[in-house]
């Protein structure tokens, strides 16, 4: 088994959890041959803790736990009997009892119902979305791998609104119909390494990896159309108010770096959208948006971001137009704004338009695929320098987002 892939992996303890079940079963050599045919090199540094914790549920250190692991082959040897092999658990219990003395009153339990009785200690019971206790050790865990590789990952937190309405008016076997609805809908929409929660109530968390936030909001913003597909139909829901959802957004590590403080942030966030009318999706950064809306500035649809490191970016039409070298003003989740130098064609709005981005930061990058078409043209009297507004004919994926954002640097504009 290659462990180093499994570092990121949801369920990594319950895979090494049977590998070792398996190698265990099999374990037939005595101290010396089991010496001779591992090494420390080939095994990851927490086997023996693992395989211990696996045999007794005891916590030690690495090294702690390959003693005794050695301590309990030895101990295997000197009780088996002359025509009885005895099995390593047995020998661990005996020694752990009888040698170490470690364990008083141990209870047994087959395997198979242990592994029953851990997948229901880590899933809400009605919902089968994990439960809020495996949330925070995902969180935990993303904190570590994100420090180590210098990551970032984002977090979302959602509430349903309404919901109290649809048990009033549906009551409550029908509102948990709705909650496990919206809870299929989560996982169904979400990437196959994010973490999705009951956080508790008709509250929901979800875990992005290696997700900054414009990337977040990318998803959420997926989810909430999501939502609206699945329940406008639903007349018994209409008649309550409708089911949307309210959700607040942290990003690690530029909104805090614990667990508690990022949950606390996107909690804050929560309570925002849900103050600025429901239906509403709020980050950290959207205060400083807010704040220029309400000294006077137009509402915009998304918020605008300037890049840190100023792009060039070249604008393709049909050969009879000339190629213009552009400056990226800023850009949005549905549009840019480009600085240009020359003079510009009379019908350049009528006119479809390749764009082609090149280079990001100091980073050389695939083209990426964006398309749209100018809605404004500002030019100053000079006609030297003039400003194209153009909106995307689709919104930036998720996945294009992160790339801006990570080697862009954006900045809320």
């Amino acid at each position: 088994m290659d462990f180093e892939t499994l570092e990121d992996v949801p369920e990594r303890d319950s895979i090494i959890n049977t590998f070792i079940s398996d190698f265990l079963s099999n374990l037939d050599e005595n101290e010396e041959q089991v010496r001779e045919s591992f090494s420390d090199e080939m095994l990851p540094p927490w086997f023996y803790k693992f395989i211990i914790s696996f045999l007794t549920n005891l916590e030690f250190d690495n090294e702690e736990a390959k003693d005794h692991f050695y301590k309990i082959l030895a101990h295997r040897k000197d009780i088996s009997l002359e025509h009885r092999k005895i099995d390593i658990r047995i020998a661990a219990l005996d020694y752990f009892m009888n040698v170490a003395n470690i364990l008083k009153n141990p209870i047994f339990i087959e395997y198979g119902l242990f592994e029953k009785i851990y997948t229901y200690s880590k899933e809400d019971p009605k919902t089968r979305l994990y439960n809020p206790r495996f949330f925070k050790e995902f969180v935990q865990k993303e904190i570590i791998r994100a420090d180590r590789y210098q990551q970032k990952f984002s977090i979302i937190l959602l509430d349903l609104d309404n919901f109290k309405n649809i048990n009033d008016c549906e009551g409550h076997l029908y509102g948990d119909e709705v909650l496990i609805r919206f809870s299929d809908i989560l996982k169904d929409h979400v990437r196959g390494e994010d973490i999705v929660s009951r956080f508790g109530g008709d509250e929901f968390s979800i875990l992005l990896p290696q997700t900054g936030r414009i990337g977040a909001r990318a998803i959420a913003e997926r989810l909430r159309e999501k939502i609206h597909r699945e329940f406008s139909a639903d007349e018994r829901i209409k008649s309550s108010g409708g089911i949307t959802f309210s959700a607040g957004i942290a990003t690690y590590p530029f909104d805090a770096t614990d667990y508690s403080s990022l949950i606390d942030i996107a909690d804050k966030a929560l309570y925002r959208s849900k103050f600025l009318g429901k239906d509403t999706i709020y980050d950290r950064l959207e205060q400083d948006l807010h704040s220029k809306n309400r000294n006077g500035n137009e509402h915009r649809k998304h918020p605008r971001f300037r890049l840190k490191q100023n792009q060039l970016l070249r604008l393709l039409n049909t050969p009879e137009l000339v190629r213009i070298s552009s400056r990226i003003a800023n850009i949005s989740n549905g549009g840019l704004l480009l600085e240009c130098h020359g003079t510009i064609a009379d019908d350049l709005k009528s006119r479809p338009l390749g764009l082609v981005l090149n280079k990001l930061g100091t980073k050389d990058i695939e083209n990426l695929d964006l398309s749209g078409k100018v809605v404004r043209i500002n030019q100053d009297e000079s006609r030297i320098k003039f400003y194209i507004a153009i909106e995307f004919d689709e919104e930036i994926s998720p996945e294009a987002w992160e790339l801006i954002e990570k080697l862009g640097e954006t900045i809320v504009d």
